[in-house]
């Protein structure tokens, strides 16, 4: 996994709904993310991690979402809102990222599965969106 610079916000509206959405382009394509900024991306062989954040008063929330080789969007975790940043995100292989949280003792791994898997637990269902409760899991987020 590394650092890559792809994908760059660009001009446009995000959801109608009211929701915070940022609009990313990588000169060919246009995707809507969850949140209002896009912090960190990085590849994985034909995979792209975007990770995006909405920054509110209370607190933080982070968006985790996995590009496949055409470019959308195959999965997506999330962690719950924090009351701090990402801090000290390192790359632990080449498909793993391990990071803290400003202000707190947790660490996280995220790991990206080529291959997927599927799973029912809780803590899968929690960390994503009802869309992608039944596909494949590419992502997998851990409290270290």
């Amino acid at each position: 996994m590394k650092k890559s610079y792809s994908y760059s916000p660009a001009n446009g509206k995000g959801q109608p709904d009211g929701e915070y959405s940022i609009v990313v382009s990588d000169g060919t394509r246009k995707l809507v993310l969850p949140g209002d900024e896009l912090r960190h991306e990085y590849s994985c062989g034909d995979l792209t991690l975007l990770i995006s954040s909405y920054d509110y008063y209370d607190g933080v929330s982070y968006w985790y979402s996995l590009l496949g080789k055409n470019g959308s969007i195959i999965d997506r975790v999330s962690t719950s809102d924090r009351f701090g940043f990402i801090e000290d995100l390192t790359v632990e292989g080449e498909d793993l990222l391990e990071f803290g949280i400003f202000d707190s003792n947790e660490r996280w791994r995220l790991r990206i599965c080529e291959l997927g898997f599927r799973s029912f637990s809780w803590e899968a269902i929690f960390q994503r969106e009802p869309k992608f409760w039944f596909r494949r899991h590419y992502l997998k987020l851990e409290k270290v």
